[in-house]
C-alpha cells in the first residue's frame, strides 16, 4: 500500500459540525495489486469540541486485509455562513452591513457590522431576520457593542427603508433606549425614550396588530415595556440588527441566544417595578465611597466568574476586568475623578453600584 498524507484545514458547517473525507487527510493512496478497499479515519467528524490542531488516525485497508495506518494533522476552523434559515439584509444601501455566525460561541454568536446612520423615514440598519407568518415571537440576547452605536430586536414589514416596523434599541452602557415604531410606509419613525441600564435580552411579541416589546435581565424573568398598534401583512421579517449613531464609524455588535417561532412565547412576566430584584440576583459590594487610589469588591461566596466594568457618567466604558474570588482590590490610581457606574454581571444576571472617584 501506498500512502501519502497530508496536513489540511477544515472548516465547521454553521451547525458546528464537518464529516471527514479521505481528501481531507490524504493526498493519495493506491495499492498496485489488489487495490484498495476501505479508508477509515478516527474520529470520522469533527465538531466545536474539536477546533485547532487534531490528529487524525488514518487506516487504509487493500482488499487481501492489509494495512497501512497514518497520522495527519489537520486545523479545524469555525465557519462564518449565517446558520439557516437566518438571512442577512440591509435596510439602506449606505448600512453596507455584514454578517458572521460563530457555531462554536455561546452555542452560536452572530456578528454584525454596520455604517451610516438612520433618519425618521429611513432606516439604515444592518439586519439579520426570518420570515414570521401571523403572530410569533423574536428572541435575542445582545452579548456586546463596540466603537458606539444600536443594536436591537425588530419586526418590519419588508426590508425597504421607510417600511413599517417596530424596534426595540440600546446602546447597552448608556442608560437611554428607545422604542420605535412606524405606523405607515414611508412615514416617521416614532421613538420613545425610556431609561434602562444595561439591557441585554429582548423580546417582541406579535399577536394580529399588536405588538408587545419586553426585556429581560436574565432570559426567564421579562417586564413589558412597551405595547403598540401597526397593521401590516401577514408574512413579515423578524429578528435583530445593529445601526450606527456616528457618521464614518463602524458599529460592530455581537448577537447570541437569537430565535423566531410562529407563537407567543411566554415566560415569567414580572412588573417594572420589580425589577431590581431581579438585577441583584446576586451579592456584591465595595468600600470605600468615596474613594481615592482603591476599592476592595467582596462578592460573598462567589464562585464564578465575575465581569466587571467601569463605565463614566456619559456611558464610555473606561475599564473591563473580571475575576472569580470573593474580594479584590480595584486600583483607581489612573482613573480621572468623577462619577462612574460600576457594573457587574454574571450568568447574565446584572447588579449595577455608583462609585465616586476624589
Amino acid at each position: 500500500l501506498a500512502v501519502a498524507k497530508v496536513s489540511g484545514t477544515v472548516t465547521l458547517d454553521p451547525t458546528g459540525n464537518y464529516t471527514l473525507i479521505p481528501a481531507d487527510v490524504l493526498s493519495s493512496y493506491s495499492d498496485a495489486g489488489v487495490g484498495v478497499e476501505t479508508v477509515s479515519m478516527v474520529p470520522a467528524s469533527v465538531s466545536c469540541a474539536n477546533l485547532g490542531l487534531l490528529t487524525i488516525i488514518v487506516t487504509v485497508t487493500d482488499y487481501c486485509g492489509n494495512q497501512t495506518i497514518v497520522t495527519p494533522q489537520i486545523t479545524v476552523l469555525q465557519g462564518t455562513a449565517l446558520l439557516s434559515p437566518w438571512v442577512q439584509g440591509n435596510t439602506s444601501p449606505s448600512a453596507n452591513g455584514t454578517a458572521v455566525y460563530s457555531p462554536c460561541t455561546n452555542n452560536g454568536t452572530f456578528y454584525l457590522t454596520t455604517q451610516g446612520v438612520s433618519a425618521p423615514k429611513v432606516d439604515v440598519h444592518d439586519f439579520v431576520y426570518q420570515q414570521l407568518c401571523g403572530n410569533g415571537t423574536v428572541i435575542v440576547r445582545l452579548d456586546d457593542i463596540q466603537n458606539g452605536g444600536w443594536a436591537g430586536v425588530m419586526m418590519r414589514e419588508s426590508n425597504a427603508p421607510g417600511a413599517k416596523a417596530v424596534y426595540f434599541k440600546t446602546r447597552l452602557y448608556n442608560p437611554n433606549v428607545y422604542i420605535g415604531y412606524r405606523t405607515t410606509t414611508n412615514g416617521n419613525m416614532t421613538n420613545i425614550n425610556q431609561v434602562i441600564p444595561l439591557i441585554h435580552w429582548m423580546k417582541i411579541q406579535r399577536s394580529g396588530n399588536s405588538f408587545m416589546i419586553y426585556t429581560s435581565y436574565n432570559g426567564t424573568s421579562w417586564i413589558r415595556r412597551y405595547t403598540t398598534t401597526v397593521a401590516m401583512t401577514n408574512c413579515i421579517n423578524a429578528g435583530f440588527f445593529t445601526e450606527n449613531f456616528v457618521a464614518g464609524r463602524t458599529t460592530t455588535s455581537w448577537f447570541d441566544h437569537a430565535e423566531v417561532v410562529g407563537y407567543l412565547k411566554t415566560g415569567e412576566e414580572v412588573e417594572a417595578e420589580k425589577e431590581n430584584s431581579i438585577k441583584d440576583a446576586f451579592e456584591v459590594s465595595f468600600y470605600p465611597n468615596p474613594a481615592n487610589n482603591q476599592i476592595t469588591i467582596e462578592a460573598p461566596e462567589n464562585t464564578e466568574t465575575i465581569k466587571m466594568m467601569l463605565i463614566s457618567a456619559e456611558g464610555v466604558v473606561v475599564e473591563t476586568k473580571q475575576f472569580n474570588s470573593m474580594e479584590v482590590i480595584y486600583n483607581l490610581q489612573l482613573i480621572k475623578p468623577g462619577v462612574y457606574l460600576l457594573r457587574f454581571e454574571r450568568d447574565g444576571m446584572v447588579v449595577n453600584k455608583r462609585l465616586i472617584v476624589m
